[in-house]
């Protein structure tokens, strides 16, 4: 494609030289005369190619442009996706957040979103009185909605959640519970709670994990819980170990709800299982006078044990099904270890020197080891 020559016979027997530029139209090689070699420059030609080819991206952009869905539209199959390929265990929280974008930007194609509309969003939800940490997760959503949709030439240019950024947030503590709160909280949970947290602070796992559990993913026998990819936030399959705790706490509910495949089923439909325990778990801290504490919490409660009983990070890692040990070292605290790794030093230190022993004689030394 591009300019070429090509030479033509006239019918006077005459045989000259044009220029040509030839361009690929509708699939198909269209040819185009520009002039005879020497009446027109190649330069003239070069410009009616250039010409041409710049109808036919203009055309072609049109086309891609007419493609490009509006957000409420493409939202739909962004949710499909999540749900059905992805198997993203937290789709409903995908869909409301993909609803609270939508009410102010459902109309607009995904082209015609700018980072100015991500800042105009933060704004709003502010002053609705929104958390920044609620709207951070509504724009997380939104942008793995625009990198999906620029995987599948949907949406072309940067994503505007990338260029305007998150509202920038305090890194939250771990709240960690006490052996004490821990027994408060046992005490005024109902027993089906009393086993979900018990499980929670002996394993490490997860609301969703644990609510989910099928009896088929249990081996009481080998006292080992296998969590398929489908059921873990990484996607990834995680052997849990069963202690002493949790068989006692899977041999009683065994007995109870032999009827189900889950172990904890819904009281009133046996082949669903429990969605979440956020109300019982929120009276139980009441109860107990337990403040700031989240079901989440368990598990950094699990790690934080772990660690200060001197179990490696990388067995903690494996454990919670971390992506990284990067992940799990915020349950460590640098500056006892660090207090530790000098102490160490100096025992070594003195080790060293106890066990040279120094003899003087006249006119000579000499250093025993």
């Amino acid at each position: 494609m591009g300019v070429y020559v090509r030479v033509r016979k006239l019918k006077s027997g005459k045989v000259k030289k044009y220029y040509y530029v030839r361009n690929v139209v509708e699939g198909k090689m269209r040819y185009k005369a520009v002039g005879e070699v020497g009446v027109v420059t190649k330069t003239v030609a070069q410009v009616v190619d250039g010409e041409i080819k710049k109808k036919k991206m203009l055309g072609r952009h049109d086309e891609i442009v007419a493609q490009i869905p509006r957000f409420s539209d493409y939202a739909d199959e962004f949710y499909t996706y999540s749900k059905d390929v992805k198997k993203i265990r937290s789709h409903r929280t995908t869909k409301n957040c993909l609803y609270n974008f939508s009410k102010y930007y459902g109309t607009k194609k995904l082209s015609e979103i700018t980072p100015k509309d991500i800042d105009d969003f933060k704004l709003r939800r502010i002053n609705e009185g929104v958390k920044p940490v609620s709207i951070n997760r509504d724009l997380s959503v939104v942008k793995a909605l625009f990198n999906y949709a620029w995987r599948n030439k949907r949406f072309y240019g940067r994503n505007p959640v990338t260029l305007a950024g998150l509202i920038p947030t305090e890194s939250k503590r771990e709240r960690i519970l006490t052996f004490t709160e821990e027994g408060k909280l046992i005490e005024n949970s109902p027993p089906y709670l009393r086993d979900i947290i018990k499980i929670g602070l002996n394993t490490g796992m997860r609301q969703g994990e644990i609510l989910s559990l099928l009896w088929d993913w249990i081996d009481l026998e080998n006292n080992i819980i296998l969590l398929p990819q489908t059921n873990t936030k990484s996607k990834k399959q995680r052997l849990i170990p069963i202690n002493s705790v949790v068989r006692s706490i899977l041999l009683e509910r065994k007995i109870m709800w032999a009827v189900s495949e889950f172990v904890f089923p819904n009281s009133s439909d046996y082949s669903k299982h429990l969605k979440e325990v956020k109300k019982s778990f929120k009276t139980a801290c009441r109860l107990s006078g337990i403040s700031g504490l989240t079901f989440h919490d368990l598990r950094h409660t699990c790690a934080t044990r772990l660690v200060e009983a001197n179990i490696p990070l990388h067995a903690v890692t494996k454990l919670l099904g971390h992506s990284s040990v990067k992940v799990t070292e915020r349950y460590s605290h640098p500056d006892e270890i660090v207090n530790k790794a000098v102490e160490v030093l100096a025992q070594l230190d003195e080790n060293r020197a106890k066990s040279v022993t120094i003899s003087v004689t006249p006119g000579k030394s000499k250093v025993e080891q």
